[in-house]
């Protein structure tokens, strides 16, 4: 049983938990944030960074959000999301890995469209800053796909907390003031909705 609003017999839906109703036939525009239908359709899919997230398949979205406190220091971050936003936000630049050569990664821009699943860096361009500041990726289209798993790759995107990570998982870090992918750890672990080179 769920409320419209995502109020359920277990209490409100936090942290990305996601409702899944049996029954079928029933209209996404009565349903409330993060509630799937039998159908794999939703009203509004609405993602918490940093919080695992998970839908037993691909479901169709009447709208798709995602908000991240990002850092404005010029450094990349890295980001795979399950939905492709309808644009860009400003101050940003994007770009996608295309080949690793020895011990060099190489990326490239991106057109100012990011495709669902597919893991990519960010990097603000701005006026920089020690500040933070929240980054929201929308797409309010109507017929939004939101990904259950990400796109393979050798820049492979996660939406869960990568915590005890492979020998193989490079993880972005800033080290003095060059950025490199490092082997990850128990204690220097991927967040959910980022991205690690898997370099065997």
């Amino acid at each position: 049983y769920i409320n419209p609003d995502g109020q359920t017999l277990g209490g409100k839906l936090t942290d990305n938990q996601m409702a899944v109703l049996t029954d079928a036939g029933i209209a996404t525009s009565t349903l409330g944030t993060n509630v799937i239908t039998a159908e794999n359709t939703a009203c509004r899919i609405a993602i918490t960074d940093g919080k695992d997230f998970y839908t037993p398949a691909d479901v169709t979205a009447d709208a798709a959000s995602y908000t991240r406190s990002a850092f404005r220091d010029g450094y990349h971050e890295t980001l795979c999301l399950p939905f492709a936003p309808a644009t860009l936000p400003a101050d940003y630049r994007f770009s996608a890995y295309t080949r690793k050569e020895n011990s060099t990664a190489y990326f490239s821009n991106v057109p100012p469209l990011l495709n669902a699943g597919q893991a990519y860096m960010m990097k603000y361009t701005g006026t920089t800053s020690d500040e933070k500041a929240d980054v929201t990726f929308e797409n309010n289209s109507g017929n939004v796909t939101v990904l259950a798993s990400p796109v393979s790759s050798e820049f492979i995107g996660s939406y869960l907390t990568v915590s005890t990570p492979a020998a193989t998982n490079y993880i972005l870090g800033v080290y003095g003031n060059a950025e490199e992918f490092r082997p990850a750890s128990e204690t220097y672990h991927l967040k959910a909705f980022r991205a690690y080179l898997n370099i065997p």
